[in-house]
């Protein structure tokens, strides 16, 4: 029987991969690079678990960290500006939780991204996923090793007070399901519009239906 819900990255309640290309894009022209990220290397990337580590293995040389923060940050405003409007959850997203919550089942989100990003997101889905939906947000600033460790899965089945085998966790890409397995959680991949998908890798769409699992 499900204890705990942990839902994994950004992706796993909004989409936002193609948001978050243009604005890496748009922070490329600032930075003053000959940067262009289409659709297809941005899925290629995506293998590559963090916005800083996508720059720099983009870049091919070594890159100046001051550089990486500042077009980073450069990223997370235009993205931040672009989730402004408001999005719609991921279809069975606030169905899950709902369902979470009537189960009492706590729910967590176990991402290695910023707060900067948490607060976008959350100011996106308002009305539908409230920060009070979850018992505790985890990002970067929690952890020493980003995804896909399993450092942050770690730490959240400790803080939750639960054994790896009670838990639901939900994640939007391969890389990003490899670090809750490797915590011993059980992981369905419910993948973003822009995630590599392995032949014969088993997908989920979401609904309270999971809980019972």
């Amino acid at each position: 029987m499900t204890q705990a819900l942990f839902f994994g990255s950004l992706g796993t309640l909004v989409e936002t991969s193609e948001l978050q290309r243009q604005a890496f894009n748009r922070a490329f022209t600032q930075a003053g690079l000959g940067w262009y990220w289409n659709v297809a290397t941005y899925c290629e990337l995506l293998q590559i678990v963090g916005g800083k580590n996508r720059i720099q293995h983009h870049a091919m040389t070594p890159l100046n960290p001051d550089k990486i923060e500042e077009i980073h940050q450069a990223k997370e405003a235009y993205f931040a500006e672009m989730m402004a409007g408001g999005e719609q959850a991921r279809p069975g997203v606030v169905e899950l939780i709902q369902a979470a919550k009537a189960r009492g089942i706590p729910v967590y989100w176990v991402t290695t991204t910023s707060q900067a990003n948490i607060d976008a997101v959350l100011q996106a889905l308002a009305g539908q996923v409230e920060r009070a939906d979850f018992e505790r947000i985890f990002t970067k600033d929690d952890v020493d090793q980003a995804k896909p460790n399993p450092q942050v899965y770690q730490m959240a089945l400790e803080v939750a007070g639960v054994e790896a085998d009670q838990v639901l966790a939900i994640e939007d890409t391969l890389e990003n399901q490899q670090a809750a397995q490797a915590a011993g959680i059980q992981c369905v991949l419910f993948p973003g519009e822009y995630a590599r998908v392995v032949q014969g890798q088993p997908v989920h769409r979401l609904s309270g239906e999971l809980l019972a699992s």
